[in-house]
């Protein structure tokens, strides 16, 4: 899994914008950590409601997203199992 991180601010003016590469479907995952500053909040706002039409998970903390990310480089190798194959494992 190749990870690809892009760092937009509040102000950032290029083109695609932020919300471009959401409705493109050009991110997998999306961490986002407003400050208080005018128009964080807002664009915020806009970059959660776009991201959750398009179904794309969000982050919107800082200490999950860096365990999220550790994660993604670790070399372990994580399985996955439905919640009754657990309980008749139990």
């Amino acid at each position: 899994m190749a990870l690809k991180a892009l760092l937009y601010t509040v102000d950032d003016v290029r083109k695609p914008s932020v919300v471009d590469i959401i409705i493109n479907d050009e991110v997998d995952l999306i961490i986002n950590t407003p400050t208080m500053l005018s128009g964080a909040i807002r664009d915020g706002f806009e970059i959660r409601r776009q991201a959750i039409r398009k179904g794309i998970p969000v982050i919107t903390n800082i200490r999950l997203a860096d365990l999220v990310i550790t994660s993604f480089k670790s070399s372990v190798e994580y399985g996955c199992m439905d919640l009754n194959e657990y309980r008749v494992m139990n």
